[in-house]
């Protein structure tokens, strides 16, 4: 009992940070037919494979240092750690394709 109450504690931010793990945080930049940089967002996957949320990050204000990535998102400073970060270059967006298979309104989203 005691170490489960531990475990839960080690997960709740002490100092006002929403901290949370994902398995991959990717930077994706997605360009028009003319290679015509359009959008750049930061997509937050799941250990399921399915993406858990996504950010726009046109200014690219949301670029992981390292394996982190520091925001302030509804007023909350969020600091997301991903197992493995990627940047990715592509003329489609992966996180609509992700939408076909799970609804967005079904995404488990950032903790609260």
């Amino acid at each position: 009992m005691l170490n489960t109450a531990l475990l839960l504690a080690s997960f709740l931010p002490v100092d006002g940070v929403a901290r949370e793990t994902v398995q991959v945080i990717e930077v994706n930049c997605l360009y028009d037919c003319q290679a015509r940089l359009t959008l750049c967002q930061i997509i937050f996957w799941g250990s399921n494979g399915r993406v858990i949320a996504w950010r726009l990050n046109n200014e690219r204000r949301l670029d992981p240092v390292g394996n982190v990535s520091w925001f302030i998102d509804d007023g909350k400073v969020r600091c997301i750690r991903g197992r493995t970060v990627v940047e990715t270059h592509l003329q489609y967006d992966p996180e609509l394709d992700d939408r076909e298979i799970l609804p967005a309104s079904e995404r488990r989203g950032l903790r609260k």
